[in-house]
């Protein structure tokens, strides 16, 4: 059997340039441990590819199984909705304790002044939270609009449902709280 390489493949952290993320890397750089990017969020690849096994083996350790997933999102009122370019998600005022995960597709985040004057405060792209910070935060009333930029699908979670004990004891939901 003759063995003849002909690519390598590295894994990689994807995360946002931001100040807090870069302290992070500067960090794991100084001491050579990423254990600090375990308790941000990441995004999975496609059944099959070979980026996919690492995170769901993240997850075994973790305990909490792939499988479980779907479970785990039904007990964190997780629920997919599709939006149309130009479609508003979340208006200003508006009653929300969720955050929601682009899955595909880009949204904005803005606020209006007294003025009427829109101002836009971030684009979220696929892979990206928004809403998370005002619904951890007990913000009850959105103080900023989201609009669908192109068409896009958003993973909706309850975040009064991440932070807080099951009812259900969901053993993978008492995990993902601890973690």
């Amino acid at each position: 059997c003759i063995c003849t390489k002909f690519c390598s493949d590295s894994m990689v952290i994807a995360m946002p340039c931001t100040s807090y993320y870069m302290n992070l890397k500067r960090q794991a750089e100084k001491t050579g441990d990423i254990r600090m990017f375990f308790s941000e969020p990441f995004i999975m690849r496609e059944i099959g590819s070979g980026t996919r096994k690492a995170p769901g083996e993240f997850l075994e350790k973790m305990g909490i199984r792939e499988e479980n997933l779907t479970e785990m999102l039904k007990c964190l009122d997780g629920r997919e909705k599709s939006y149309r370019k130009g479609e508003m998600i979340l208006t200003e005022e508006e009653s929300s304790a969720g955050a929601g995960l682009v899955l595909e597709g880009m949204v904005q985040v803005a606020e209006e002044d007294v003025f009427g004057n829109r101002n836009i405060l971030e684009h979220v792209k696929t892979g990206q939270l928004y809403g998370a910070a005002f619904s951890c935060a007990g913000i009850k009333k959105s103080p900023v609009s989201v609009m669908a930029v192109t068409d896009c699908r958003i993973l909706l979670i309850n975040m009064n449902k991440v932070i807080e004990t099951c009812p259900m004891s969901c053993t993978f939901h008492q995990r993902l709280i601890s973690n």
